[in-house]
């Protein structure tokens, strides 16, 4: 079985770093996606949840208007509240988050480390959480 998603778009806000109850990190992404649609541009927006390092990494070199590519799952459940109003909750949420935007630096300057190598070895060491402790949105 699969149960994966892939975005690659823009975030809409600065990623804030968020500790649960019992002290995991982690942050929401904000992202926007362009699709065309019977030659019309539209834009979608999307909820991203990145636990551990890949939040505190996201949350330190990301910024308003930074492009991303997230590749991730989809969790959904219905909770007491949702079975009332005949709803149910998708949650994305991301296995791999690669920065894709460079940091403007001036051309004589040391160049830093490119921020997707140091996200994509971040992804390889933080798997997402699983069970309770992903469950914010009760």
């Amino acid at each position: 079985m699969l149960n994966r998603f892939e975005l690659l778009g823009n975030l809409t806000h600065d990623p804030e770093l968020q500790r649960t109850e019992q002290g995991t990190p982690y942050c929401f992404l904000r992202l926007a996606t362009n699709r065309v649609v019977r030659r019309e541009q539209r834009t979608d927006y999307h909820f991203v949840s990145a636990w551990y390092s890949q939040a505190e990494a996201a949350a330190t070199h990301l910024h308003k208007g930074d492009r991303v590519f997230i590749e991730g799952r989809i969790d959904s459940r219905l909770t007491s509240r949702d079975e009332i109003a005949g709803t149910e909750r998708i949650k994305l949420i991301a296995n791999k988050v690669l920065f894709l935007s460079r940091t403007q630096v001036a051309p004589d300057a040391q160049q830093p480390e490119h921020i997707a190598d140091v996200a994509e070895r971040v992804a390889e060491t933080a798997p997402a959480p699983q069970g309770d402790d992903m469950d914010l949105w009760k």
